[in-house]
């Protein structure tokens, strides 16, 4: 299993709009192309970061659109 961390710096004040879209439109999709989704989450020392972590089995090739993994 491959498991990404990721961390996001956002606009200063967008956080919770981020998190939001998130929720509603990026797990969903990461999820229909059978990725796991840990997340997000807010970093408790900086109002602007935003982290969260996908897994994926090595065996499974990432769905990708006009070239780019979704």
């Amino acid at each position: 299993m491959i498991i990404e961390i990721r961390r996001y710096r956002l606009h200063p004040g967008k956080r919770e709009t981020f998190i939001q879209f998130f929720e509603q439109v990026n797990r969903p999709a990461l999820r229909d192309a059978g990725m796991l989704v840990f997340g997000p989450m807010r970093d408790l020392e900086d109002p602007d970061v935003v982290h969260w972590m996908r897994a994926f089995c090595n065996a499974i090739r990432p769905r990708t659109h006009q070239g780019r993994i979704l």
